[in-house]
């Protein structure tokens, strides 16, 4: 009787499916590469065959062609084709009726003039409306039309071969046609014989109308092809490609087809061959294969079976054996003959019972070694049973427990040690826990340790003891720790305290730059609440720039700001303000967890920042025009005399000093006299370039410097700023005042060193404008 769980079994079955499988690889194998290379076989005739059957059409088609074209030349009309001409010139072209059905003549307008044989129904006909007529006419070339359906009566379909005919000069004076009707036995007659395999046959569609012209199935010819989702191989083919494929028709049949095109025509020529019978000799060929598989197997596979089971006799002597040494382990080594490899089992084993023996004697002794490492261990440690009563607790952890001694507590409850405030929901998270996954750490106190309550962290770990379901518990005493962390604690929270309560803005981040707090004015200045910033870095909410500054801001970085007790900068906060502040950063540098740490203080600083500004602007500039004043105006006189590419360029300083401006203030005061230097000032500034610099050096007298500008272009400048002071009208009582100006101009030489130098020169041609008759401009002394 076969046993399943039997080795031998298993390995003679092994092997039968081995065989079973073997062979039904080297059939697939056999299958897969017979059905390629027949595969392969009928692609390469299909598309010989379509290819012979392209070269064939090409060769028919061009041959009409070439007759028309020789026809064509025996016409030559000198101005257009007449109708009793027509006649006559088509009589002489009947021998064409052989290959062609019938020989047309058209007119330069189209219409038809004769033909052969005679139709009368058309006699007169216009054909200017048709594509081949207006191609040739055009191109002047040879054309074969795709298939046409006849107007008509008759409404034949053909294709029309068609030559222009040209007079003396190369003009277009009419066109020979000839037509070949898709019908007609003698062009695809022979497709008809044409046989792929039993069933095959070839098409011919045209790419450009995308209609049958041949088919054996002739209620099919002239009609369009089958949509693209029902023929996608025959798509295909007419938008370029060329080849052999597998794909199913319009008809849902499995076919082979190839298609090819034709170099004469946008004809598409195409073979097609029903996969089964292409396939037909695969399919012989199948049967065969597992006709003598299934042989292979009934004569192979009973041998294997019986030729394995006797191979592994071995196996029940090694069984006998190992099974003997329960009750006579002395006789070892075991020994097995006739199997090298089962005699190495035997070795191993005979090994393994002699270890065996030596483990149980270590075990033993380290028993003994770790039951004193646990009495002399710091930690507490106790073992307990599933239903959580101990049965084994060491000296440290009795010490902690409440007074009872160790062998007390051995069979008591584990939660007797725990505070009885916190049994309850102790014990709830600790069923809980060992359900889910075996393990449970929690924080708990101890009753009555020399009279108060120890604080201990209990770790569960699950202890495998044979079948026993058992639990290692270690007690850690963290009473100090604790009381230490509580201590720290307090002292943050009133670290904290003072921060909230300075008035200025701060900031607290960890060594990454991430915020840790914000004090309320701190929120407020950032824009962004305490609670929101907190874990995020710094950068995401503010960033700082130099008080001066034009690129975007970025932050900082701290080492750009040690060793700086107050930093002024500009603050950009989220919501895209600027402010002006002064920042104060401080490092925790001290060991600890705050380690790293960063302090910023930024206070307000724009009210300071803006009484200056407006002190330096006051410094620089005329309270009564707002124009620079002489010590503005030396200034950046100055700084353009020490610029290293000022020769590069010319640039011009000029002096103007107001003429008649004393008759003002003596007639109208001074305070008109004020309001007309206020109008000067205004002409000025929107007269010349904002890139200039314009002052009031005092009184009446004026200053100017022109960046980048030559003489003439400042002389043409300035008299337009002369013409319109000279224009310029000031009522005052109803009496109107008026001023001239007289300007002296002068270019920076390569010499000046001093700003005094220019103006010097600047103001000598001032002052020969007003020797000279006032109201003029001087360029050179």
């Amino acid at each position: 009787m076969l046993q399943p769980a039997s080795l031998k079994n298993r390995v003679a079955l092994f092997s039968v499916l081995w065989g079973f499988l073997l062979v039904l690889t080297i059939s697939a194998l056999s299958y897969g590469i017979g059905k390629n290379y027949i595969r392969e076989a009928r692609f390469h005739y299909l598309y010989d065959m379509v290819g012979r059957v392209c070269a064939d059409l090409d060769a028919r088609l061009l041959w009409r062609q070439h007759l028309l074209v020789q026809a064509a030349k025996q016409i030559t009309p000198q101005q257009g084709l007449a109708e009793p001409e027509s006649a006559r010139l088509i009589r002489t072209l009947q021998y064409l009726k052989g290959p062609f059905n019938s020989v047309v003549l058209y007119g330069r307008d189209g219409s038809i003039l004769a033909d052969y044989p005679t139709l009368s129904s058309l006699h007169g006909m216009n054909i200017a409306d048709r594509d081949y007529f207006r191609e040739t006419r055009q191109s002047l070339r040879p054309q074969i039309t795709g298939p046409v359906q006849t107007r008509g009566q008759l409404q034949r379909n053909i294709i029309i071969f068609t030559v222009p005919l040209k007079d003396a000069n190369g003009h277009f004076a009419g066109m020979l046609g000839a037509t070949l009707e898709l019908s007609s036995p003698e062009f695809f007659s022979e497709l008809k014989t044409i046989h792929l395999g039993q069933t095959g046959y070839i098409t011919v569609n045209s790419a450009h109308t995308m209609v049958n012209i041949y088919h054996p199935d002739r209620s099919r010819i002239m009609h369009p092809v089958p949509p693209a989702y029902k023929s996608p191989a025959l798509h295909r083919a007419i938008n370029g490609w060329e080849g052999v494929t597998e794909a199913e028709i319009s008809t849902g049949e499995a076919m082979l087809v190839a298609y090819r095109h034709m170099h004469s025509v946008d004809w598409v020529v195409g073979g097609l061959l029903p996969r089964d019978e292409a396939y037909a000799s695969l399919h012989r060929l199948t049967v065969t294969l597992v006709m003598g598989g299934v042989l292979l197997l009934i004569l192979i596979l009973p041998l294997t079976w019986w030729w394995m089971r006797r191979l592994l006799t071995p196996l029940d002597t090694l069984k006998e054996q190992v099974a003997s040494l329960q009750h006579a382990p002395a006789q070892l080594p075991l020994r097995i003959s006739g199997a090298a490899e089962l005699q190495a089992v035997a070795e191993s084993v005979s090994k393994v019972f002699v270890e065996r023996e030596d483990f149980a004697q270590r075990l033993a002794e380290r028993e003994v070694f770790f039951r004193t490492l646990n009495e002399d261990s710091p930690f507490g440690i106790f073992v307990i049973e599933a239903d959580g009563h101990i049965n084994y607790i060491n000296r440290a952890a009795a010490q902690l427990a409440p007074p009872r001694g160790e062998r007390d507590w051995v069979g008591s409850h584990w939660l007797d040690l725990v505070h009885a405030e916190e049994r309850q929901g102790l014990a709830q998270s600790w069923r809980e826990s060992v359900i889910l996954n075996g393990r449970f750490r929690t924080q708990c106190r101890l009753s009555h340790r020399e009279g108060g309550d120890a604080l201990v962290e209990l770790h569960f770990s699950p202890l495998l003891n044979g079948e026993r379901e058992q639990s290692l518990v270690i007690m850690l005493d963290v009473t100090e720790r604790e009381e230490a962390k509580s201590a720290l604690l307090a002292e943050r929270e009133r670290a904290m305290a003072i921060l909230a309560s300075i008035a200025d803005a701060v900031v607290l981040t960890n060594e990454h730059d991430e915020v840790m707090f914000l004090n309320m004015p701190a929120e407020a200045m950032l824009g962004v609440a305490a609670s929101e910033a907190h874990g995020q870095p710094l950068a995401e909410f503010a960033s700082f720039a130099e008080p001066d500054g034009a690129a975007v801001p970025v932050l900082c970085p701290l080492d750009t700001l040690r060793g700086r007790r107050q930093v002024e900068l500009e603050l950009l906060t989220r919501g895209a303000r600027r402010l002006s502040i002064e920042l104060t950063l401080s490092e925790v540098s001290s060991a600890g967890s705050m380690h790293g740490y960063r302090v910023y203080v930024l206070h307000d600083d724009a009210e300071r920042r803006q009484r200056e500004q407006a002190h330096r602007w006051e410094a620089s500039h005329d309270p009564l025009t707002g124009l620079a004043n002489r010590r503005g105006f030396l200034a950046a006189l100055n700084q353009l005399l020490s610029r290293p590419d000022r020769q590069d360029e010319p640039h011009a300083v000029a002096m103007l000093d107001l003429d008649f401006f004393k008759e003002v203030n003596d007639r109208a005061g001074h305070s008109a006299g004020d309001r007309l230097l206020q109008d000067i000032a205004s002409l000025l500034l929107h007269r010349l370039r904002a890139s200039d610099v314009v002052a009031r050096l005092g009184g009446d007298e004026f200053a100017f410097i022109l960046y980048d500008c030559d003489r003439e272009h400042a002389a043409d400048l300035l008299e337009g700023v002369r013409q319109q002071i000279a224009e310029h009208v000031m009522v005052c009582d109803s009496h109107p005042y008026h001023v001239t100006a007289s300007i002296g101009i002068a270019l920076l030489q390569a010499e000046d060193k001093l700003p005094q130098d220019v103006l010097d020169r600047a103001d000598m041609r001032c002052y020969l404008a007003k020797h000279q008759g006032r109201n003029r401009l001087v360029t050179m002394a």
